[in-house]
């Protein structure tokens, strides 16, 4: 049975989702709550590095899942008002709470407040309505190929994308969208072509926790040497093979989603409610303005930093960050995000009707050009 016949939520989808934000706030928890020489010196270091070292898999992992679902949906403009909507209320809350709270926001924070989509403020939101807005043309190609095209695809992408960068220094101009894209191409493969079955799931899933032991083995073993020969700069970076562009990461989330996808479906529970307040999870801690102060002042993560009590204390931090965040989502989306489903719900037909018009000329055009290169040949 092909994935595709699947509903369009799955709740082990779903709380696969909720796993994905828990490693990414884990992850801004290691990055933001410590001073990485200080860290380095202490005993912590390693605990840290593991603890947060499946964040970069956690934003493939949440893209993915992403590209699962828009891989059998169309394109709507009324689901990118939404989310447009969404990040201008916690961009402008952050701020609100910031001139509550004593603080005076300097031209930059003003300018990221109020147009957080044309400033480095969210940057994944920047790459993921672009996505949003490609999910269009990447459906008509990934539904026009076979499976050995949309494989042989894959592969070249995720070969471009994360394993000439990571083992030969490669680098391309787009920063983040060609690693969203080839997320995609992924997603697509999972949601059409990968058999849907309970021993595809167990294999895969085995796989993505071997895979996940022996990244955890190599970060202990580097920063073990490290601190014996004494190195200072390998100890720094032991963990740096799980960036964002580590084909382990996207590997470890890939297997993981198919694991999930792949098992009967189920619906309903918290799980799948929870999946529904992510992204807010995301923009409510995500935030210039809060992680400038919260990690610090109100979590003092820093005094931890070689306290036998730091395992206790991070694992307590990115439960209550993501249960603040979650609450805080669930409040807009019946206040605030109701009356702008409203005003978007007026809005949004006249729009899309003359997007899709666009992206089906543009698809058109390149189908003819094609044809012609193909004619000239």
């Amino acid at each position: 049975m092909s994935i595709a016949s699947l509903n369009a939520r799955n709740a082990r989808v779903e709380r696969l989702r909720v796993l994905s934000m828990l490693m990414i706030v884990a992850y801004h928890y290691s990055i933001w709550g410590f001073y990485e020489q200080e860290l380095a010196a202490s005993g912590g270091k390693l605990f840290v590095d593991l603890f947060g070292m499946l964040g970069k898999a956690g934003t493939d992992l949440f893209v993915l899942i992403s590209g699962y679902y828009m891989t059998e949906r169309r394109f709507t403009l009324k689901k990118l008002l939404g989310m447009m909507g969404t990040v201008w209320f916690y961009s402008l809350g952050a701020l609100a709470c910031s001139v509550v709270g004593g603080g005076t926001p300097g031209r930059a924070e003003l300018f990221a407040a109020f147009l957080p989509l044309t400033s480095s403020a969210y940057w994944f939101v920047n790459y993921y309505l672009i996505l949003m807005l490609l999910s269009g043309p990447l459906n008509r190609l990934t539904h026009s190929l076979d499976r050995r095209e949309l494989a042989l695809l894959c592969t070249l992408s995720v070969t471009l994308v994360t394993i000439l960068p990571e083992f030969f220094h490669v680098s391309y101009a787009g920063g983040s969208l060609p690693l969203f894209i080839t997320l995609y191409l992924c997603a697509a493969y999972c949601r059409l072509h990968v058999r849907h079955d309970i021993k595809t799931a167990r294999r895969c899933l085995g796989l993505g926790l071997a895979l996940l032991l022996l990244c955890a083995l190599r970060i202990t073993a580097a920063e073990l040497l490290a601190r014996r020969a004494g190195d200072w700069e390998r100890l720094l970076s032991s963990a740096y093979f799980m960036g964002a562009f580590s084909p382990f990461a996207l590997a470890i989330a890939l297997l993981l989603l198919i694991g999930c996808a792949c098992r009967p479906a189920s619906h309903g529970g918290p799980g799948a409610s929870l999946g529904r307040l992510t992204f807010g999870v995301y923009l409510f801690h995500d935030n210039r303005i809060f992680a400038a102060s919260v990690w610090q002042d109100l979590l003092h993560t820093r005094e931890y930093t070689a306290s036998p009590r730091l395992p206790l204390h991070a694992v307590l931090s990115v439960l209550g960050i993501f249960a603040a965040g979650a609450l805080v989502e669930a409040l807009r989306q019946i206040s605030v995000g109701r009356l702008w489903s409203r005003l978007t719900d007026a809005a949004a037909p006249p729009l899309e009707r003359g997007l899709n018009r666009l992206w089906d000329r543009c698809f058109s055009l390149g189908q003819k050009l094609l044809r012609d290169e193909a004619q000239e040949e």
